[in-house]
Protein backbone atom coordinates (compact mmCIF):
# COMPACT_ATOMS: atom_id res chain seq x y z
CA UNK A 1 0.00 0.00 0.00
CA UNK A 2 1.74 3.50 -0.92
CA UNK A 3 1.32 6.63 1.08
CA UNK A 4 -1.90 7.26 -1.14
CA UNK A 5 -3.81 4.91 -0.74
CA UNK A 6 -2.82 4.34 3.26
CA UNK A 7 -3.86 8.25 3.18
CA UNK A 8 -7.24 7.54 1.85
CA UNK A 9 -7.79 4.26 3.67
CA UNK A 10 -7.29 5.98 7.12
CA UNK A 11 -9.50 9.15 6.30
CA UNK A 12 -12.93 10.24 7.02
CA UNK A 13 -14.26 11.75 3.99
CA UNK A 14 -12.02 10.76 0.93
CA UNK A 15 -13.05 13.32 -1.49
CA UNK A 16 -12.53 16.18 1.09
CA UNK A 17 -8.82 14.29 1.54
CA UNK A 18 -7.74 13.81 -1.84
CA UNK A 19 -8.43 17.77 -2.41
CA UNK A 20 -6.49 18.80 -0.01
CA UNK A 21 -3.54 16.93 -1.52
CA UNK A 22 -4.02 18.25 -4.73
CA UNK A 23 -4.18 21.52 -3.51
CA UNK A 24 -0.99 20.99 -2.01
CA UNK A 25 0.57 18.76 -4.72
CA UNK A 26 0.03 21.65 -7.43
CA UNK A 27 2.53 24.28 -5.33
CA UNK A 28 5.16 21.86 -5.74
CA UNK A 29 8.21 22.13 -8.04
CA UNK A 30 8.05 20.11 -11.26
CA UNK A 31 9.59 17.19 -10.91
CA UNK A 32 9.11 13.38 -11.82
CA UNK A 33 8.26 12.35 -8.68
CA UNK A 34 5.72 15.37 -8.88
CA UNK A 35 4.71 14.26 -11.78
CA UNK A 36 3.99 10.34 -10.62
CA UNK A 37 2.04 11.87 -7.67
CA UNK A 38 0.00 14.07 -10.05
CA UNK A 39 -1.09 11.19 -11.61
CA UNK A 40 -2.03 8.74 -9.42
CA UNK A 41 -3.47 11.26 -7.52
CA UNK A 42 -5.62 12.50 -10.53
CA UNK A 43 -6.69 8.40 -11.23
CA UNK A 44 -7.70 8.65 -7.50
CA UNK A 45 -9.81 12.14 -7.90
CA UNK A 46 -11.16 10.54 -11.06
CA UNK A 47 -12.15 7.40 -9.26
CA UNK A 48 -13.71 8.94 -6.28
CA UNK A 49 -14.51 13.06 -6.81
CA UNK A 50 -17.64 13.47 -9.05
CA UNK A 51 -16.37 16.71 -10.21
CA UNK A 52 -13.75 15.94 -13.07
CA UNK A 53 -11.85 18.80 -12.58
CA UNK A 54 -9.38 18.47 -9.75
CA UNK A 55 -8.76 15.19 -11.73
CA UNK A 56 -8.02 17.32 -15.19
CA UNK A 57 -5.46 19.68 -13.34
CA UNK A 58 -3.43 16.81 -12.01
CA UNK A 59 -3.34 14.97 -15.11
CA UNK A 60 -1.92 18.47 -16.41
CA UNK A 61 0.59 18.91 -13.61
CA UNK A 62 1.66 15.25 -13.94
CA UNK A 63 1.95 16.44 -18.11
CA UNK A 64 3.76 19.32 -17.55
CA UNK A 65 6.63 17.81 -14.89
CA UNK A 66 7.16 14.48 -17.14
CA UNK A 67 5.37 13.77 -20.04
CA UNK A 68 3.94 10.23 -20.02
CA UNK A 69 2.78 9.46 -23.76
CA UNK A 70 0.20 6.95 -24.95
CA UNK A 71 -3.37 6.35 -24.71
CA UNK A 72 -3.27 6.18 -21.28
CA UNK A 73 -1.01 9.25 -20.62
CA UNK A 74 -1.86 12.45 -18.28
CA UNK A 75 -3.00 14.56 -21.18
CA UNK A 76 -4.86 11.35 -22.93
CA UNK A 77 -6.90 11.07 -19.25
CA UNK A 78 -7.16 15.14 -19.38
CA UNK A 79 -8.57 15.42 -22.82
CA UNK A 80 -10.88 12.47 -22.38
CA UNK A 81 -12.55 13.90 -19.32
CA UNK A 82 -13.26 17.22 -20.70
CA UNK A 83 -14.98 15.07 -23.42
CA UNK A 84 -16.96 13.68 -20.87
CA UNK A 85 -17.49 17.29 -19.26
CA UNK A 86 -18.58 18.85 -22.67
CA UNK A 87 -15.89 21.11 -22.37
CA UNK A 88 -14.53 21.39 -25.65
CA UNK A 89 -12.22 24.01 -25.70
CA UNK A 90 -10.37 22.58 -23.16
CA UNK A 91 -10.05 19.48 -24.49
CA UNK A 92 -9.32 21.05 -28.26
CA UNK A 93 -6.64 22.61 -26.70
CA UNK A 94 -5.19 19.42 -24.99
CA UNK A 95 -5.47 17.39 -28.16
CA UNK A 96 -2.67 20.33 -29.95
CA UNK A 97 -0.23 19.60 -26.48
CA UNK A 98 -0.55 16.25 -27.72
CA UNK A 99 0.61 16.79 -30.90
CA UNK A 100 3.09 19.32 -29.88
CA UNK A 101 4.85 17.18 -27.94
CA UNK A 102 4.91 14.04 -30.59
CA UNK A 103 3.92 15.52 -33.70
CA UNK A 104 1.43 12.71 -34.79
CA UNK A 105 -1.36 14.16 -36.76
CA UNK A 106 -3.58 12.46 -35.38
CA UNK A 107 -3.77 14.74 -33.02
CA UNK A 108 -4.53 17.51 -34.85
CA UNK A 109 -7.67 15.53 -36.70
CA UNK A 110 -8.88 15.18 -33.02
CA UNK A 111 -8.81 18.97 -32.34
CA UNK A 112 -10.46 19.72 -35.29
CA UNK A 113 -12.94 17.04 -34.75
CA UNK A 114 -13.38 18.02 -31.44
CA UNK A 115 -14.27 21.75 -33.04
CA UNK A 116 -16.49 20.49 -35.04
CA UNK A 117 -18.72 18.60 -32.98
CA UNK A 118 -18.21 21.82 -30.61
CA UNK A 119 -20.22 23.70 -33.38
CA UNK A 120 -17.28 26.18 -34.55
CA UNK A 121 -15.62 24.97 -37.44
CA UNK A 122 -13.83 28.32 -37.82
CA UNK A 123 -11.57 27.27 -34.87
CA UNK A 124 -11.18 24.04 -36.76
CA UNK A 125 -9.52 25.46 -39.99
CA UNK A 126 -5.74 25.68 -38.58
CA UNK A 127 -5.31 22.39 -37.40
CA UNK A 128 -7.38 20.47 -39.98
CA UNK A 129 -5.41 22.54 -43.04
CA UNK A 130 -1.83 21.42 -40.80
CA UNK A 131 -3.06 17.57 -40.94
CA UNK A 132 -4.13 17.55 -44.73
CA UNK A 133 -0.62 19.36 -44.90
CA UNK A 134 0.66 16.44 -43.39
CA UNK A 135 -1.79 13.61 -44.50
CA UNK A 136 -2.36 14.58 -48.28
CA UNK A 137 -3.86 11.36 -49.40
CA UNK A 138 -6.40 11.39 -46.46
CA UNK A 139 -9.81 11.35 -47.38
CA UNK A 140 -10.90 11.82 -44.28
CA UNK A 141 -8.76 14.64 -43.26
CA UNK A 142 -10.13 16.19 -46.57
CA UNK A 143 -13.84 15.83 -45.29
CA UNK A 144 -13.20 16.98 -42.21
CA UNK A 145 -11.58 20.05 -43.72
CA UNK A 146 -13.97 20.66 -46.14
CA UNK A 147 -16.54 20.43 -42.80
CA UNK A 148 -14.64 23.18 -41.49
CA UNK A 149 -14.71 25.66 -44.56
CA UNK A 150 -18.38 25.13 -45.34
CA UNK A 151 -18.19 26.73 -48.31
CA UNK A 152 -18.63 23.28 -51.11
CA UNK A 153 -21.46 24.42 -53.09
CA UNK A 154 -24.52 21.99 -52.60
CA UNK A 155 -23.58 19.83 -55.83
CA UNK A 156 -20.43 19.85 -54.59
CA UNK A 157 -21.52 18.45 -50.59
CA UNK A 158 -23.84 16.03 -52.27
CA UNK A 159 -20.72 14.59 -54.03
CA UNK A 160 -19.06 14.52 -50.93
CA UNK A 161 -21.56 12.84 -49.08
CA UNK A 162 -22.03 9.95 -51.85
CA UNK A 163 -18.35 9.49 -51.27
CA UNK A 164 -18.19 8.98 -47.29
CA UNK A 165 -21.41 6.88 -47.95
CA UNK A 166 -20.02 5.06 -49.97
CA UNK A 167 -16.92 4.17 -47.84
CA UNK A 168 -19.17 3.37 -45.05
CA UNK A 169 -20.79 0.94 -47.20
CA UNK A 170 -17.48 -0.95 -48.26
CA UNK A 171 -15.91 -0.46 -44.91
CA UNK A 172 -15.32 -3.89 -43.18
CA UNK A 173 -15.67 -2.46 -39.70
CA UNK A 174 -18.80 -0.84 -37.96
CA UNK A 175 -16.18 1.46 -36.31
CA UNK A 176 -14.39 2.60 -39.90
CA UNK A 177 -17.90 2.85 -41.24
CA UNK A 178 -19.93 4.53 -37.90
CA UNK A 179 -16.43 6.72 -38.75
CA UNK A 180 -17.35 7.98 -42.09
CA UNK A 181 -21.06 8.61 -42.02
CA UNK A 182 -20.10 11.08 -38.48
CA UNK A 183 -18.13 12.69 -40.99
CA UNK A 184 -21.23 13.17 -43.18
CA UNK A 185 -23.51 14.51 -40.18
CA UNK A 186 -20.55 17.13 -39.65
CA UNK A 187 -20.09 18.14 -43.38
CA UNK A 188 -23.93 18.81 -43.36
CA UNK A 189 -23.33 20.68 -40.03
CA UNK A 190 -21.44 23.38 -41.25
CA UNK A 191 -22.36 23.73 -44.70
CA UNK A 192 -24.82 26.75 -45.63
CA UNK A 193 -26.92 23.92 -46.96
CA UNK A 194 -26.67 22.85 -43.36
CA UNK A 195 -30.44 20.84 -42.79
CA UNK A 196 -31.02 20.03 -39.05
CA UNK A 197 -32.66 16.89 -39.75
CA UNK A 198 -30.75 15.31 -41.77
CA UNK A 199 -27.66 15.93 -39.06
CA UNK A 200 -29.50 13.98 -36.53
CA UNK A 201 -30.51 11.37 -38.61
CA UNK A 202 -26.62 10.59 -40.19
CA UNK A 203 -25.62 11.02 -36.37
CA UNK A 204 -28.12 8.64 -35.27
CA UNK A 205 -27.12 6.25 -38.09
CA UNK A 206 -23.32 6.92 -36.84
CA UNK A 207 -24.81 5.74 -33.70
CA UNK A 208 -26.95 2.55 -34.65
CA UNK A 209 -23.77 1.53 -36.94
CA UNK A 210 -21.38 1.12 -33.75
CA UNK A 211 -22.89 1.95 -30.48
CA UNK A 212 -19.46 2.35 -28.67
CA UNK A 213 -18.79 5.46 -30.57
CA UNK A 214 -18.44 7.70 -28.18
CA UNK A 215 -18.26 10.95 -29.87
CA UNK A 216 -21.97 9.86 -31.67
CA UNK A 217 -23.29 9.08 -28.64
CA UNK A 218 -22.66 12.59 -27.16
CA UNK A 219 -24.16 14.32 -30.02
CA UNK A 220 -27.20 11.75 -30.06
CA UNK A 221 -27.28 13.11 -26.36
CA UNK A 222 -27.31 16.39 -26.58
CA UNK A 223 -30.33 16.36 -29.24
CA UNK A 224 -32.20 13.93 -27.03
CA UNK A 225 -31.57 15.93 -24.11
CA UNK A 226 -32.55 18.96 -24.96
CA UNK A 227 -35.88 17.62 -26.54
CA UNK A 228 -36.57 15.66 -23.54
CA UNK A 229 -36.45 12.88 -25.44
CA UNK A 230 -36.53 10.19 -22.19
CA UNK A 231 -37.41 7.31 -23.90
CA UNK A 232 -35.50 8.45 -27.19
CA UNK A 233 -32.55 8.14 -24.41
CA UNK A 234 -33.32 4.55 -22.92
CA UNK A 235 -33.18 3.30 -26.00
CA UNK A 236 -29.87 4.29 -26.86
CA UNK A 237 -28.45 3.22 -23.70
CA UNK A 238 -30.27 -0.22 -24.57
CA UNK A 239 -28.41 -0.27 -27.57
CA UNK A 240 -24.99 0.05 -26.32
CA UNK A 241 -26.19 -2.37 -23.35
CA UNK A 242 -26.97 -5.05 -26.04
CA UNK A 243 -23.00 -4.71 -27.10
CA UNK A 244 -21.24 -4.04 -24.13
CA UNK A 245 -23.39 -3.75 -20.54
CA UNK A 246 -20.37 -2.30 -18.54
CA UNK A 247 -20.14 0.72 -21.38
CA UNK A 248 -23.73 1.47 -21.15
CA UNK A 249 -23.83 1.77 -17.44
CA UNK A 250 -20.40 3.95 -17.52
CA UNK A 251 -22.35 6.10 -20.74
CA UNK A 252 -25.18 6.73 -18.29
CA UNK A 253 -22.51 7.73 -15.53
CA UNK A 254 -21.07 9.95 -18.34
CA UNK A 255 -24.09 11.75 -19.25
CA UNK A 256 -25.62 12.02 -15.37
CA UNK A 257 -22.11 13.46 -14.59
CA UNK A 258 -22.23 16.15 -17.62
CA UNK A 259 -25.87 17.19 -16.63
CA UNK A 260 -25.54 17.78 -12.67
CA UNK A 261 -21.90 19.12 -12.86
CA UNK A 262 -23.13 21.47 -15.83
CA UNK A 263 -26.37 22.01 -14.32
CA UNK A 264 -28.17 21.80 -17.49
CA UNK A 265 -30.56 19.29 -16.20
CA UNK A 266 -29.43 17.89 -12.88
CA UNK A 267 -32.72 16.07 -12.19
CA UNK A 268 -32.05 14.24 -14.84
CA UNK A 269 -28.54 13.50 -14.49
CA UNK A 270 -28.99 11.81 -10.86
CA UNK A 271 -31.99 9.74 -12.58
CA UNK A 272 -29.51 8.42 -15.26
CA UNK A 273 -26.73 7.85 -12.47
CA UNK A 274 -28.99 5.88 -10.32
CA UNK A 275 -30.39 4.11 -13.09
CA UNK A 276 -26.61 3.12 -14.06
CA UNK A 277 -25.89 1.73 -10.52
CA UNK A 278 -29.73 -0.14 -10.86
CA UNK A 279 -28.43 -1.46 -13.95
CA UNK A 280 -25.15 -2.39 -12.60
CA UNK A 281 -26.70 -4.57 -9.73
CA UNK A 282 -29.74 -5.85 -10.62
CA UNK A 283 -27.42 -7.82 -13.75
CA UNK A 284 -24.16 -8.39 -11.10
CA UNK A 285 -22.13 -6.05 -13.54
CA UNK A 286 -18.65 -5.19 -12.57
CA UNK A 287 -16.22 -3.61 -11.28
CA UNK A 288 -18.15 0.17 -12.52
CA UNK A 289 -16.04 2.91 -13.55
CA UNK A 290 -16.50 5.12 -11.45
CA UNK A 291 -18.94 3.87 -9.31
CA UNK A 292 -17.19 5.72 -5.91
CA UNK A 293 -17.98 9.20 -7.78
CA UNK A 294 -21.45 8.43 -8.51
CA UNK A 295 -22.27 7.20 -5.13
CA UNK A 296 -21.18 10.48 -4.08
CA UNK A 297 -22.54 12.09 -6.46
CA UNK A 298 -25.99 10.89 -5.54
CA UNK A 299 -25.71 11.14 -1.98
CA UNK A 300 -24.56 15.14 -2.23
CA UNK A 301 -28.11 15.27 -3.96
CA UNK A 302 -29.69 13.11 -1.18
CA UNK A 303 -31.12 10.57 -4.21
CA UNK A 304 -30.00 7.14 -2.74
CA UNK A 305 -32.43 5.27 -4.62
CA UNK A 306 -34.37 2.62 -2.01
CA UNK A 307 -33.08 4.52 1.19
CA UNK A 308 -29.37 3.21 0.82
CA UNK A 309 -27.49 6.13 3.17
Amino acid sequence: MNALEQAVTTARDWCADLRERATALSAEPPSPAIADAAFDLGAALEAAEPDRHQAIEMYLLSARAAPRPGPDGALARARRLCLELGEMQTAARIARMEYQRTTDPAFLVAEGAIWLDAGQPDHALAALAMAATELPSDLGVKAALAAARGDLDPDAVKAELTRLEAEAAAANSPTISSERVLAGARLIRTTFTGDADLYVRLVRRAYEIDPLNDTALALLEDHLIERNDRQGLTRCYEQRAAVSPHQAIDALRRAGTKLVLGRKNPGLGIQLIAAGLDRAYRNRIGPIQGHLAMLVLLRRFNAFAGGVR
